[in-house]
């Protein structure tokens, strides 16, 4: 996996771009909302002049820099008006300073020496520019909501494509960063479960939901019986099957559920909970 790097101004950045005056627009640099991680040349570079619509993007602009060619960098100096960053080696020539552009919201690449002369002794594979944000960055479009990639294959990733050697934490951190992004915080999917539940009465009527906290207001249970399925056990065999398994998720709970058997001898299901563990408190609020 190569880096690639975007410098579209997008329709949200109108108001970052009427603070340059219209004849500074030109061939001579380009303004960077955003960076994106695909395929592109690997001798991509940053230049005197060129804009970003943040501090924080013009950091991590250089440090995928870093991360490519496995150097790393200082900060000398970092405060809300300018910024400065040199290479780790004393003796080498690579430096940047950038500032604000006239004290607005956009940030100049004011001096850019890209020049190297570090002893191929000192060569980076494990720089510390490589976070755990970074690292999620680099390889989130590998992955899928429910990709099954381990620390491990991330660490053998990052050393295959980009040569560097990240901690089995950083991967481990990377692809928790990486699942948040496309599934969402589980502790907000969690906030959402009285909606849901609200939600899913009005467009099922006779549907049963309960949702219990512990005393701090924090999830302990939640129970939903779809109206479908209450009307649907009629016409099933009158046995009901339970069972409990152990989710996946960063709290780790139980899910148990409640099933029968229909006519056409398939599996139907009856009730779902969610619970803390599977113990006898739960399964007797469950029943």
């Amino acid at each position: 996996m190569d880096l690639e790097w975007s410098s579209v101004v997008d329709s949200g950045m109108d108001n970052l771009c009427s603070l340059l005056p219209s004849s500074s627009i030109d061939d001579d640099f380009q303004i960077l909302t955003d960076i994106h991680v695909s395929s592109l040349s690997s001798t991509f570079d940053l230049k005197e002049k060129d804009m970003f619509a943040s501090k924080e993007l013009l950091s991590k602009s250089f440090y995928y820099i870093a991360i490519k060619n496995n150097f790393e960098f200082k900060t000398v100096r970092s405060n809300s008006k300018s910024i400065e960053f040199k290479c780790s080696q004393d003796n080498c020539p690579w430096y940047v300073r950038a500032s604000r552009y006239k004290g607005g919201e956009l940030w100049r690449l004011r001096k850019y020496i890209s020049n190297h002369n570090c002893s191929i002794n000192v060569i980076q594979t494990t720089p510390k520019q490589a976070s755990s944000s970074l690292i999620s960055d680099c390889i989130v479009k590998n992955f899928s909501s429910f990709d099954r990639s381990t620390p491990n294959d991330i660490m053998i990733h990052m050393h295959t494509k980009l040569g560097v050697n990240v901690s089995y934490y950083k991967a481990w951190r990377a692809k928790e960063l990486v699942m948040n992004s496309l599934n969402g915080e589980a502790k907000e999917s969690y906030a959402l479960i009285p909606n849901f539940f609200m939600k899913l009465k009005e467009i099922n009527p006779g549907s049963f939901t309960a949702y219990e906290t512990d005393t701090e207001g924090h999830f302990k249970y939640c129970f939903m019986a779809i109206g479908a399925c209450i009307e649907g056990w009629k016409y099933c065999r009158p046995n009901i099957s339970v069972d409990g398994t152990f989710l996946k998720s960063k709290y780790g709970e139980t899910l148990l559920t409640a099933s029968t058997i229909d006519d056409n001898n398939q599996i139907f299901p009856l009730a779902f909970s969610i619970v803390d563990s599977e113990n006898d408190a739960s399964w007797r609020w469950f029943f």
